[in-house]
């Protein structure tokens, strides 16, 4: 039986070149904006009080840090987004090919 070609979120978690979490999901299941909300939930798991505190003031404001901030990057072939800087997790959007499964 072939299965049609789709596109995915590959999200993944790093701790420097450790990968700590991977798990993909169908693309239409969140929006850009909402991915890089779920990126920033998984990063909080790994600050501390006064951090999250500290990355969830306006960016002007004194003590601000840029720890949840997303970030994106596009080209031709790929569409990324992030938050954090060690760790840190991605998502990307991946165009994954239609499969046959084989009968035997």
């Amino acid at each position: 039986m072939a299965t049609a070609g789709a596109k995915v979120w590959e999200i993944e978690g790093w701790d420097s070149t450790t990968l700590i979490f991977s798990r993909t999901i169908p693309f239409g299941m969140l929006s850009e904006a909402g991915m890089i909300a779920l990126l920033q939930r998984l990063l909080a798991r790994h600050l501390t009080p006064g951090e999250i505190i500290d990355a969830s003031l306006r960016r002007n404001a004194k003590g601000y840090l840029p720890l949840l901030k997303g970030r994106k990057h596009a080209t031709l072939e790929q569409f990324t987004v992030w938050v954090g800087q060690n760790p840190y997790y991605t998502a990307i959007v991946r165009y994954r090919p239609a499969t046959d499964e084989v009968n035997a």
